[in-house]
């Protein structure tokens, strides 16, 4: 008796787990494109922010020359100040 009943219970569970997508309602959020370009902007910087530790700590090991290592910081500084910019030029929208 115990185990027809566990069937029974097992059988409902699973046709509920697989009848339920049919009745959820197919809302989909779809993101803004200006959100997707501002967490791209935002991660760029992140990764920019990263690279300049990564040549400090080249630079520190003896693995890149002072020369290369200011002109590398320059660069990314920047483009990491183009995208500083960039979003705040959007936070003021």
């Amino acid at each position: 008796m115990f185990a027809e009943i566990m069937i029974l219970v097992t059988f409902v569970v699973l046709v509920t787990f697989i009848v339920q997508p049919l009745f959820a309602s197919r809302v989909v959020d779809i993101p803004d494109i200006e959100d997707n370009e501002i967490l791209n902007l935002q991660l760029r910087k992140e990764i920019i922010y990263r690279q300049i530790k990564e040549a400090e700590m080249e630079r520190d090991m003896g693995n890149l020359s002072d020369e290369d290592y200011n002109r590398t910081r320059r660069q990314l500084k920047e483009e990491a100040s183009q995208i500083i910019d960039v979003l705040e030029q959007q936070r003021k929208k």
